[in-house]
């Protein structure tokens, strides 16, 4: 599994913790210092660039310390994005009031096992599986805009992102042969959380066999909070 959507995810959410502010005032700042280096550097054999070298030194050592302030700021916002509970509580609350979705889910996925793929001829049985995957669609979507972190995706829902889109591949892959755009986070979705789950784990990560996905299904059925 490719860690590229992690990498992609914590470098545009640690561009995002830069100061936009601060970045406009160290912008100005090395500006005016590019343009005295650059005239003080045009003296005959650099005498004139040696006889201001205090002042180059010092102006050098500021813009550097004015780096250093910028990229320090931005981890400690990148470090605070990374484990903001907002949204992770907020889905958690959803996820959690959705009993009846994956008690009917999951039975659906226990019951049609091998004919998940016949999105036609069962379609009113296995819409009952939609409501699940329009929920992991939906961690995907705000994933990617950078609201949710995937280290807080895979810390609530990474148990049963494997454990229902494991079980509803070949669901999803039939709908998504007539409908590309369907459900189209959750790949994004499931490659982010699993790069984490690799890093984690040393590398090595648990694929759930036959058996383990009929043990996560029956765990739904009539899941802690159904009525």
């Amino acid at each position: 599994m490719s860690a590229s959507p992690l990498l992609q995810v914590k470098l545009t959410r640690f561009l995002s913790s830069v100061s936009g502010i601060y970045f406009a005032v160290f912008s100005a700042l090395c500006i005016p210092t590019a343009g005295l280096i650059a005239h003080f550097a045009q003296g005959v054999d650099g005498r004139c660039l040696g006889n201001h070298w205090e002042l180059v030194g010092a102006l050098i050592t500021g813009v550097l310390f004015g780096l250093l302030f910028i990229v320090t700021q931005a981890y400690v916002a990148h470090r605070r994005s990374i484990y903001d509970p907002k949204w992770g509580l907020r889905f958690q609350a959803i996820f959690d009031g959705m009993g009846q979705q994956r008690d009917r889910a999951a039975l659906i996925l226990l019951h049609y096992k091998k004919e998940l793929a016949q999105t036609e001829s069962k379609k009113q049985d296995l819409d009952n599986i939609d409501e699940v995957l329009d929920f992991l669609d939906d961690l995907g979507f705000y994933l990617k805009g950078g609201h949710l972190s995937p280290e807080v995706a895979h810390h609530h829902f990474y148990h049963w992102i494997r454990g229902y889109t494991q079980a509803a591949k070949k669901y999803i892959e039939a709908c998504r042969a007539k409908e590309p755009a369907r459900w189209n986070h959750i790949a994004e979705l499931v490659q982010a959380t699993s790069a984490v789950e690799l890093s984690e784990s040393n590398g090595k990560i648990f694929e759930l066999d036959a058996s383990g996905i009929e043990r996560f299904l029956n765990e739904e059925v009539n899941p802690e909070g159904s009525d």
